[in-house]
């Protein structure tokens, strides 16, 4: 896994306890009155490094076709090629918005909407074998990417009051995510015929699927109106569909593949430290 070589603080959070919790005139300077209190409303925006861990697997097999024509045997006489692709999901950053209300003296709710970009690593070997193994030669490519997300999340927040300045807060929502990943790697040399670059392999997802949060936090009041967050997420998504891989682009392989083995779906788990502002209201 790559370290985040710099991580990207953003505005962003969600409501400070004391803007929620504390009111601006102590009880006992009022009249007893019966009144149902008005909804407390907030908005926000958070930012911050994630760290996910995930992986997809591709392995697929090509045999030379010698029954065609005995020249394509004599120039390029490989037997098999058995290659994998293996890509790995690194780190990346997240921003988001939140509009949210108090709905109870301890509890509140809101609905999140936030975008993601991660690192991706694809790597690629291919054994070429021209006989019975080990004879044969191994051949290698890498690449990079970006995986994207698009979370839509309703959350559920209880606060423990520690001062009229701080509190804190666990919880967690659920909802869906749209993931748009691409595993894969150029065009690379793999023993044909033709020393020149003949091969590729990709593995691609566009996909809507479900995703829950479990998170903690600080919120710190800073005025009457502003708050400032700092929190932790666990991101959970679930069973993100992959596309049919492809190989060699939109041309034809030579020698072609017989038999592919790998992942249909894949799962994420991301680790996230946010920090922001919140603006009640």
């Amino acid at each position: 896994m790559r370290g985040v070589t710099g991580a990207v603080v953003l505005l962003g959070g969600l409501a400070a306890c004391g803007l929620l919790l504390s009111p601006t005139v102590k009880a006992a300077d009022l009249e007893p009155a019966i009144e149902e209190p008005a909804l407390l409303w907030y908005v926000s925006l958070f930012g911050g490094p994630k760290w996910a861990h995930s992986d997809i697997k591709l392995d697929w097999e090509r045999e030379n076709d010698c029954t065609l024509s005995s020249l394509v045997c004599v120039l390029q006489p490989l037997v098999t090629h058995d290659g994998r692709l293996r890509g790995e999901i690194d780190d990346g950053f997240i921003v988001g918005g939140i509009l949210g209300a108090k709905l109870s003296e301890n509890f509140r709710g809101e609905i999140e909407v936030s975008g993601a970009r991660l690192e991706t690593e694809s790597k690629a070997l291919e054994y070429a074998s021209y006989g019975s193994p080990p004879l044969g030669s191994s051949y290698k490519a890498e690449d990079d990417d970006y995986l994207h997300e698009l979370f839509i999340l309703a959350n559920a927040w209880v606060d423990f009051q520690l001062s009229s300045m701080f509190c804190t807060y666990l919880g967690g929502g659920a909802g869906v995510v749209h993931v748009d990943s691409d595993f894969g790697v150029d065009p690379f040399v793999t023993g044909g015929a033709a020393a020149s670059p003949d091969f590729s392999a990709s593995l691609e997802g566009d996909d809507w699927a479900f995703a829950y949060q479990l998170g903690a936090g600080l919120l710190i009041g800073l005025s009457k109106h502003v708050g400032l967050d700092v929190g932790y997420r666990f991101k959970s998504i679930t069973n993100v569909e992959l596309d049919d891989p492809e190989f060699c682009g939109r041309k034809g392989c030579h020698p072609p593949v017989v038999d592919t083995r790998g992942d249909n779906v894949f799962d994420l788990h991301e680790h996230v430290t946010q920090i922001g502002l919140i603006f009640t209201f």
